[in-house]
């Protein structure tokens, strides 16, 4: 009868709240401890209709509805892996400007300077020195290798792919967003750019 009565809200809300608080007293005084579950459901679900305010209790989301929901972001993740960081240090550094960025942070992280750049121990000023920084941080976090020197360039491009997700997703669609940033993930360009230790990326 309990159940019904709250259910069906007969009642005004304030002869609500005395006659279902009196049943839920009664049934914890009166009956065994097997029926108390049902007046702790009948408390819960009366603070919840009542007092909007008082949450259920959290339950942990399951695996699989994670995986579902964030199924996009986790394929750009696998692309970006793919892409831009298998094999990133298999290869030497090439092209006119990756030894200079890289030997550049290299001299900063053994003189200890780091507000002025040095290339072959003379002044660079051709760039911020932010880049020099990021590789430097590289070398000290995995050591020196062609893949410290890369490793910011692939991970800003990642991080390219999640902003361009992330706007296409707002402004039109999830599935715009994905695509977007797929086609961009797949660009030859952006590929080989991700995977050089030059500034172009960040």
């Amino acid at each position: 009868a309990i159940g019904v009565q709250i259910q069906t809200g007969d009642f005004r809300a304030g002869e609500h709240h005395k006659i279902v608080a009196q049943a839920v007293h009664f049934g914890e005084g009166k009956f065994h401890s097997h029926n108390r579950g049902l007046f702790q459901q009948i408390r819960l679900y009366y603070t919840s209709t009542m007092h909007p305010s008082v949450k259920a209790p959290h339950t942990a989301e399951p695996a699989s509805s994670f995986l579902a929901r964030n199924r996009e972001i986790i394929l750009l993740l696998a692309f970006a892996f793919i892409l831009f960081f298998y094999r990133l240090g298999s290869y030497p550094l090439f092209d006119l400007d990756e030894p200079r960025y890289a030997e550049a942070a290299r001299e900063m992280l053994e003189s200890g300077n780091w507000i002025t750049p040095h290339f072959n121990y003379e002044l660079r000023f051709d760039k911020p020195v932010f880049f020099y920084w990021l590789v430097a941080f590289a070398y000290q976090w995995f050591g020196l290798s062609e893949f410290s020197a890369r490793f910011f360039s692939a991970a800003m491009a990642t991080l390219t792919l999640l902003a361009v997700y992330w706007f296409g997703k707002k402004l039109i669609s999830k599935q715009y967003g994905f695509f977007s940033a797929l086609i961009l993930a797949t660009s030859i360009l952006f590929i080989g750019i991700a995977r050089m230790s030059i500034t172009d990326m960040t």
